[in-house]
């Protein structure tokens, strides 16, 4: 029934409860895209008023006016997504961010064993990701204690640090130093922000660092480098070649390109 339900509606039950059926989500989605797209290439029908019918989505789902819609076609969406730099919720990465550029701003003085507390302000959403026990690696990718208490242990979050069994006492011990608040004022800047403050106290000293959009937003976006370095991360066993072709994709016919790229990617495995 879960994973039948996520399916059907792309429920973030799913991914709030820390099961695995939110990577189902952007697959359905792109499979039922490539699927429509060849049933109606065969003359297969669909509802031409499915958005704004009476029972169409904006009226099932949205609630919408779609009269009251503007529509601006000259605007490309797709410029104005974000990408994770870090492989776990949106809403943890300005809280991330603020955490490393402290320890990379201070490494040589900040030490672990010298940290008294460390204290998060960020907005709501972001604030109620405070589970500090989680059971399973989606779990974890909600969790904004634990996820900082890699970070700090790290020195980074990548795909390989998001193991339970890794380091479990240590990212315990931190965890419970870190303290979470919910800031009015941050929530008010949401959604055209995600802001985080993180606070550290040593026995020394004080560090502190604000982070109102998370590298990889379209205002703060991931440069090229840090791009291909994602991709490398994720696709340990493909040389970094086969990505050339798409400095010039606007150069070719998107058949033939796929046909060099798939060339080119079964040759440099």
């Amino acid at each position: 029934m879960g994973l039948a339900g996520t399916q059907a509606a792309g429920l973030l039950e799913t991914d709030h409860c820390g099961s695995m059926g939110k990577h189902l989500h952007t697959g359905r989605a792109a499979q039922s895209g490539v699927l429509s797209a060849l049933l109606a290439q065969r003359g297969f029908t669909g509802a031409e008023t499915i958005l704004e019918g009476d029972e169409g989505f904006l009226n099932a789902m949205a609630d919408i006016n779609y009269k009251k819609i503007k529509c601006d076609m000259d605007i490309f969406k797709i410029l104005e997504i974000y990408f994770k730099i870090y492989p776990v919720c949106r809403h943890l990465h300005s809280s991330i961010d603020a955490m490393l550029h402290i320890i990379n701003e201070n490494n040589r003085d900040l030490e672990i064993e010298e940290i008294l507390d460390i204290t998060v302000k960020t907005y709501k959403i972001a604030a109620e990701h405070d589970n500090y026990h989680p059971y399973t690696i989606e779990a974890l990718k909600q969790s904004l204690p634990v996820s900082l208490a890699i970070a700090v242990l790290k020195k980074d979050l990548r795909l390989d640090n998001l193991n339970l069994n890794q380091n479990s006492k240590e990212i315990e011990e931190i965890s419970k130093k870190i303290f979470i608040e919910y800031s009015e004022d941050f929530d008010l800047l949401y959604p055209d922000k995600r802001p985080a403050t993180i606070t550290i106290n040593t026995k020394s000293r004080s560090y502190e660092k604000t982070i109102d959009l998370a590298y990889g937003e379209p205002e703060n976006p991931l440069n090229k480098t840090d791009i291909i370095k994602k991709f490398s991360d994720l696709n340990p066993n493909i040389k970094i070649e086969v990505l050339r072709g798409i400095d010039n994709l606007e150069s070719h016919k998107m058949n033939d390109f796929m046909k060099t790229f798939n060339n080119q990617l079964n040759n440099n495995k």
